[in-house]
């Protein structure tokens, strides 16, 4: 089965995309098809061969035009059943979370802008998740970022460690 999804820019049919494609399973919140390219077919259309679809089963199925679009024009979503749009950006909102607590467990991870004390020990960084591989260490794809604080009395010790979201 072929999913199809439709991107303009300013409001025009956009050629010459890379859309990516995501898709879960409603009922096992499992992700089927993780961020993979979709093919042009013409006048700002693409397409996904969806070859794992099974008629039993219900999906929502999320398009990302990427970058090149403008947020208002970059996404695309729907189901292959009678989710409401809200239905389908809880599950999307969930394996965003999911795709969080992966990065926090080092997957996917870049760590920068640090600072040290006088005994070398890192007090602050920058810490981001990516969602690809790839990305790791650009500003694409990235799934959300932190700041780390520590408190430090002396080389090698520190007395607490702060992880804030920003």
């Amino acid at each position: 089965m072929y999913v199809t999804c439709y991107f303009t820019k300013d409001n025009n049919p956009k050629l010459g995309l890379l859309p990516l494609i995501l898709i879960i399973n409603v009922d096992t919140k499992q992700i089927v098809v993780n961020n993979e390219e979709m093919e042009e077919i013409g006048a700002g259309w693409y397409r996904y061969n969806f070859t794992l679809f099974d008629s039993s089963k219900n999906y929502v199925i999320r398009c990302d035009g990427t970058t090149q679009l403008s947020d208002s024009e970059r996404w695309a979503w729907g189901g292959n059943d009678s989710l409401s749009h809200d239905e389908v950006d809880l599950i999307l909102n969930e394996n965003e979370k999911i795709n969080r607590i992966l990065g926090l467990v080092h997957q996917n991870i870049f760590i920068d802008n640090t600072s040290y004390d006088s005994f070398g020990n890192l007090i602050s960084a920058r810490v981001r998740l990516y969602s690809k591989a790839s990305s790791v260490g650009t500003d694409d794809d990235v799934l959300s970022s932190y700041i780390l604080y520590a408190n430090c009395t002396e080389g090698g010790k520190f007395t607490s460690w702060m992880q804030i979201e920003i």
